[in-house]
């Protein structure tokens, strides 16, 4: 099961050190991860299982009880944990939804659209 293959690695990512990497997971699984310690970090790989891109990098923030999830910057667990986002400076990406060229955007616009206003 993807959950269950963790691994330690000392990465330097966006100026933190990535104690624990969960490999072969999509941003369809980042609501089940468990942050383990309050330093955690997660390199998501895909934005759907298969497509090969998206994902990004999340940071657990455990001082932070009350962000609502957006789908997008903040991802809260089934325990209440979030994860958020980093290296976005605020500019969202289409990549993070599985939209490659050629593909239709509207329903990811519209999502987006949702989010802003």
């Amino acid at each position: 099961m993807a959950l269950q293959r963790l691994t330690s690695a000392l990465v330097d990512w966006f100026g933190l050190t990535l104690k624990k990497a969960l490999y072969g997971l999509s941003m369809e699984d980042i609501r089940k991860v468990y942050p383990g310690s309050p330093d955690s970090v997660l390199v998501i790989k895909e934005a759907k299982r298969g497509c090969g891109f998206g994902g990004g990098t999340f940071k657990y923030d455990p001082l932070d009880t009350t962000s609502p999830d957006d789908g997008i910057f903040v991802f809260v667990t089934q325990e209440g944990h979030r994860w958020k986002r980093l290296g976005s400076n605020s500019c969202i990406d289409v990549s993070w939804f599985g939209v490659r060229d050629g593909d239709d955007i509207a329903p990811t616009l519209n999502y987006i659209s949702d989010y802003i206003c």
